[in-house]
């Protein structure tokens, strides 16, 4: 047997015809299913004995009416090893290809929204300056081109001066917000009680502003905390409060907690997410009637993160809302 299968397998085993051994030099041969080998397709199979792979080659033969078998086997581990080690380099290859697909497709993304919300911005820009335009260019035309009673003119030249001041109001956040995406803003030592009292002196509201607030000294740019405060406050107005006031809390721990709150008509929960975007408004027939541009609370946004804090906004429909905002406290 030996002589007639040569060096290139020197593992044999037979087999009489009911697959009782009569010899085996394969290692682990009591492993061994001979019924599975002799039935197997192609009368071969793979088979692992003892961590060792081995092709198994099976062939009958009949001798004196005895049926004897032999299998012959072949150790191929080097094939599965190097099947193994293929694999492994396919992982790895798989791997570095997802990651570059992964960072092309976030840079894409990033690419594609950063497109997308620059369009948003325009369209929605436009779309601001269409009311008021169309308002002064209307009456405008009214007043030149007829003779208007009293009343007439007068009800006109008010519809301009509004739709003019909305617009200059609409230019001035606009100026701001590229000037915060352009320069590195200064803090500064800031008694924040004086100067709550002295911001909200200057705006004109029908409704009371209460303070509530401790003295502490903060850090912060007085320029921009002054658009903040403002902006807080106009929007807590435009709620209607039922009880026509506004509070202003403020109090000291760890951080300054900065707090606005109204009674008024509050927001619907769907909106929140959405009322710091550029230009959104969550009711615009009443934004309009009290000139918005729903670019407040975007721009208190962009300054809030320039000192590293963020907007806080909890409302309830027809309870109020409570907009807050943290401040580093000034250490000396």
């Amino acid at each position: 047997m030996y002589s007639y299968t040569g060096n290139e397998s020197s593992l044999v085993a037979i087999y009489k015809g009911n697959y009782e051994q009569v010899y085996s030099n394969i290692e682990g041969v009591s492993q061994l299913d001979v019924q599975a080998v002799l039935n197997a397709k192609d009368s071969y199979c793979v088979n692992k004995i003892n961590e060792n792979y081995y092709m198994l080659f099976s062939s009958s033969y009949s001798i004196s009416n005895n049926t004897v078998y032999i299998v012959n086997a072949y150790n191929v581990d080097s094939i599965f090893e190097e099947k193994n080690s293929s694999l492994k380099n396919i992982l790895i290859i798989d791997l570095v290809i997802f990651c570059v697909a992964l960072i092309v497709i976030l840079i894409l993304s990033v690419f594609i929204t950063s497109a997308k919300r620059k369009n948003d911005f325009i369209t929605a820009f436009a779309h601001e300056l269409k009311t008021p335009m169309t308002a002064i260019v209307g009456y405008s035309d009214l007043l030149r081109l007829k003779k208007c009673d009293q009343a007439t003119s007068k009800k006109a030249l008010k519809y301009i001066y509004t739709e003019s001041k909305r617009l200059e109001s609409l230019s001035h956040k606009l100026m701001q917000l590229m000037r915060l995406s352009k320069e590195k803003i200064k803090f500064e030592k800031i008694e924040i009680l004086e100067f709550v009292e002295k911001v909200t002196s200057n705006i004109i509201t029908k409704n009371e502003i209460e303070l509530q607030m401790e003295k502490c000294e903060v850090l912060a740019n007085s320029e921009l905390l002054e658009v903040v405060i403002r902006n807080l406050v106009e929007n807590a107005s435009k709620s209607n409060p039922k009880d026509n006031k506004i509070i202003i809390q403020g109090s000291k721990a760890k951080k300054y907690k900065i707090s606005v709150i109204d009674k008024g008509v509050g927001i619907p929960k769907n909106e929140l997410p959405k009322i710091t975007q550029d230009f959104y408004m969550v009711d615009k027939s009443r934004d309009a009637k009290s000139k918005g541009s729903g670019i407040g609370l975007s721009l208190v946004k962009r300054i809030l993160k320039l000192h590293r804090t963020k907007l806080v906004i909890k409302s309830k429909e027809n309870e109020g809302t409570i907009v807050s905002f943290e401040l580093e406290v000034y250490k000396k």
